[in-house]
Formats: C-alpha cells, sequence, structure tokens
C-alpha cells in the first residue's frame, strides 16, 4: 500500500508540477509579450515623432521654395512691366522729337513736348533700374546681366534721340526686340514656365 501512495503521490505533484510550470510558462510568455509591446509602442512612437519632424522639414522647405518662387514672379512681373513703360517712353520720344523736325521748329510749345517726354523716359528709366536691383535680390545671373545690358540700349536710346537722332528707337528696334525675347526666356526659365507653348 505504501507503493501506491507513493505513486498517487507521485502522480499528483507531477500533474501539479506539470500544471505550475505551464503555468509559469504562460505567465512568463505573458509578460515578455507585455515587455514585448512595451518596446514596440515606444519604438512607433520614436518612429511617429521622427516622422512628424520630417514631415515638418519637408513641408518647411516646399513652404521656403514656394515663397521664393513666387517673390521671383512677383518681381520678374513687374520688370517685364517696366520694360515695356520704357519701350512706350522711348517711342513717345521718338515721335515728338520727330514732330516739326523737317521743318526746322523748335518753338516754345514743342521744346515744352520734348522736355515732357524726356522725363517719362527718364522716370521709365528709374523705374527700370529699380527693378534691376530687386531681380538682382531675387533671381540669378542671368536674368540681371539681361536686365543691366537692356538698360544700357535703352540708354543709348535715348541719347540718341535726344541727339537728334529722332529715328534711333526705329533703327534699334529689331535689337530691342531682341533683347527683350531673350530677357523673357530668361525669366520663363528663372521662373520654370516651359517656354515650347
Amino acid at each position: 500500500m505504501v507503493g501506491l501512495w507513493q505513486f498517487a503521490l507521485v502522480v499528483l505533484f507531477a500533474g501539479a508540477g506539470a500544471y505550475l510550470g505551464s503555468y509559469l510558462k504562460r505567465k512568463g510568455e505573458n509578460l515578455a509579450t507585455h515587455e514585448d509591446v512595451g518596446k514596440l509602442v515606444e519604438q512607433m512612437s520614436a518612429v511617429t515623432k521622427a516622422t512628424k519632424e520630417i514631415e515638418a522639414a519637408i513641408s518647411d522647405d516646399i513652404w521656403d521654395r514656394q515663397k521664393r518662387w513666387e517673390l521671383r514672379r512677383e518681381v520678374l512681373f513687374e520688370t517685364a512691366k517696366k520694360i515695356a513703360a520704357v519701350r512706350a517712353a522711348l517711342f513717345n520720344m521718338s515721335v515728338v522729337y520727330s514732330l516739326g523736325e523737317k521743318e526746322g521748329k523748335d518753338d516754345p510749345a514743342r521744346q515744352a513736348f520734348k522736355n515732357e517726354a524726356s522725363e517719362k523716359v527718364l522716370k521709365a528709366g528709374r523705374d527700370f533700374d529699380q527693378a534691376i536691383l530687386l531681380a538682382e535680390l531675387a533671381c540669378g545671373k542671368q536674368v540681371t546681366r539681361l536686365l543691366i545690358a537692356h538698360a544700357g540700349l535703352t540708354r543709348r536710346v535715348a541719347r540718341e534721340i535726344s541727339s537728334g537722332e529722332s529715328d534711333a528707337f526705329e533703327k534699334r528696334t529689331k535689337e530691342l526686340l531682341a533683347q527683350e525675347d531673350a530677357i523673357t526666356a530668361a525669366m520663363r526659365e528663372e521662373i520654370g514656365v516651359d517656354g515650347t507653348s
């Protein structure tokens, strides 16, 4: 009988040990899983934080690029208007200086018109110079170089007209337009507008 009790105790202890071992094993697995989940949550939090920082940096960079592009576009649009104003003032000056030229008239009224036309060219030139300075700040060297060359040509034409060559504007129209075309192409490139359309 002692052997049966021993056997029963061994079976009981073995069953309890197996149950306890299984229970402890499951508890250990649960604890390990809980720790793994905690680590995973920490990692996901770090990844989320890094992602948000990267998104913010990209967003700031895109915003900065957009603002710089808008500034260049605005400066170039204003500069294009100043170029057109200079051309119109030169044309007007050319017409005014040619009026009465064949008759040799230089009466006070004609002189007043000439002075007014010259003043308009000077003002348009000053406005264009200011636009060039802004373009130097906002745009690349190619645009600035072309604008400065064009300002030089327009001044030369104005001097020629005021020196008695009233047809100087007409003679230099192709040169003026060629420079304006080059400026337009450089401006389009500066703001990323496709020139094929």
